[in-house]
């Protein structure tokens, strides 16, 4: 589950499941043709689901996606 909430100041709450003791970083585009970038630091997950508050610009139609990190 993948799930972006909006919050006051511009930023957007994401938040998914997660496996604790993974590490996980966070990517994101406003544009499906060309690549996410990474909007996170690497994340480890100390739960069955972790959050990270983008504070990237907020704009609509922004696309996000989940990658697991060695």
């Amino acid at each position: 589950m993948l799930k972006i909430t909006g919050l006051e100041n511009d930023r957007q709450l994401v938040v998914w499941d997660s496996v604790p003791g993974v590490n996980y970083r966070l990517l994101a585009t406003t544009n499906l043709s060309v690549p996410m970038q990474v909007v996170s630091p690497q994340l480890r997950a100390n739960g069955a689901s972790s959050f990270y508050f983008d504070a990237t610009t907020n704009a609509p139609g922004k696309f996000y996606r989940v990658k697991v990190t060695p």
